[in-house]
């Protein structure tokens, strides 16, 4: 299955006020005199369209022209795009400026990183003897990101074959990594992940009460 190209949503506030931010400081007189802060714009109008695109490594420069922007060091160094709010001290013949902006933006490239895993391919593989038999190694499609007891990062999975538990049918699972983080498919590393079964994957989304969705056992997860 092809990776799925990103649609304008709630998670696409963070790309719109990049673009936004680069626009308006390309197009600020004093861009020109400043060649980082114009290649830093360009550094988020790419993370931008690479987003929508549906490329793995957009959040990763999101982050990054988020980062280059907290500290701006005048007369030195400054990239920061349109706007700032934060705090600056003097250090010698230097004045440091301490941007807050990007920080608080930080949380919204969380946002960015996990809805970027939806329509991704994943293979779960066992950690021992399964309860669930023979079925690994197992491949599926994250289709939602899901919310149980207020942990943000669980996903509900579409495996390629059918799942019998108990003589029940499957045809969804929840997993979330053991450290509750986001899932990260940019490496091929195996991550350990909790694995819940879910009967009904219309009801997972609207009740968010994790005991509803019985843990079966650990299992590592990996990209492809």
């Amino acid at each position: 299955m092809s990776n799925k190209k990103q649609v304008l949503t709630v998670q696409a506030v963070l790309p719109i006020v990049v673009v936004v931010f680069c626009f308006i400081n390309l197009g600020n007189s004093t861009t020109a005199t400043n060649p980082p802060s114009a290649m830093v714009s360009l550094l988020g109008i790419t993370g931008v369209i690479t987003w929508f695109l549906g490329r793995a490594y957009a959040v990763g420069l999101l982050y990054a022209w988020l980062l280059l922007q907290v500290v701006a060091v005048t007369p030195y160094y400054d990239v920061t795009q349109f706007f700032s709010w934060g705090f600056s001290f003097k250090a010698g013949s230097s004045v440091i400026n301490v941007n807050v902006l990007p920080l608080l933006m930080f949380g919204l490239v969380k946002v960015l990183a996990g809805s970027a895993l939806i329509g991704k391919r994943i293979t779960l593989t066992a950690s021992g003897d399964s309860a669930l038999g023979n079925v690994f190694p197992l491949k599926g499609t994250i289709t939602h990101r899901i919310t149980l007891d207020g942990q943000k990062h669980w996903l509900l999975v579409q495996p390629d074959d059918l799942l019998v538990y108990n003589g029940t049918p499957i045809n969804r699972v929840l997993v979330c990594r053991k450290d509750h983080n986001i899932l990260n498919l940019r490496k091929p590393i195996k991550q350990l992940c909790y694995l819940r079964l879910v009967q009904d994957n219309n009801e997972v989304l609207h009740n968010a009460d994790a005991a509803k969705y019985p843990f079966i056992e650990w299992v590592y997860v990996n990209r492809g």
